[in-house]
């Protein structure tokens, strides 16, 4: 009899594939986090395929370099570090590729439905806008807390820095948005 695999944490999940090598625990594991994945690299700029493809390698990597999981840890910490790196290592295999047009290397957030309220709709694309225009670290840390729900910990696990770091950057990041948004 298998498992009821919804009473294990992602934690006990991951441990279970790397110790035993359960497909069906990196299948729940894959099931409960792949939406979360692809919504972190769309927000991050990757066109829609072009972050389903991205967030399909996150989970070969998961899968291919899951004995490198830190068991005192958090498992979703170390999965958005995985696809920050994928994220970062495809911006910079389309920075080496021939460009058609001088954009910048950091894509814009994609642009949101329109909402019935023309207000709140006007508001939204404020802060669409805003978003675009801060610096790639701001960005990200806006993205991080406010489009997956982080904690300021588990931030600075995926940032690779102390979470004084991420709280001055989050910091910074909603006075440039205010800023924007005033203009």
């Amino acid at each position: 009899m298998k498992p009821s695999w919804d009473t294990y944490s992602s934690e006990a999940l991951i441990l279970q594939y790397k110790t035993s090598r359960d497909v069906d625990a990196f299948s729940e594991l894959h099931r409960r986090h792949a939406a979360q994945v692809l919504h972190y690299l769309v927000w991050l700029g990757m066109p829609p395929t072009q972050a389903a493809d991205a967030s399909q390698e996150v989970f070969i990597k998961v899968f291919q370099h899951a004995e490198q999981f830190d068991d005192h840890k958090l498992f979703k910490p170390w999965l958005f570090t995985i696809a920050k790196n994928v994220w970062k290592n495809q911006l910079r295999a389309d920075a080496s590729r021939p460009r058609m047009s001088s954009a910048a290397v950091i894509p814009e957030i994609p642009k949101l439905q329109v909402l019935p309220d023309r207000e709140q709709d006007l508001r939204i694309q404020a802060i669409h806008h805003s978003l675009n225009q801060l610096p790639p670290k701001q960005k990200e840390v806006m993205i991080l807390k406010y489009g997956s729900n982080f904690t300021l910990e588990e931030m600075a696990d995926i940032l690779a820095c102390s979470v004084g770091t991420v709280k001055s950057r989050l910091f910074y990041a909603i006075k440039n948005v205010k800023n924007y948004v005033r203009r």
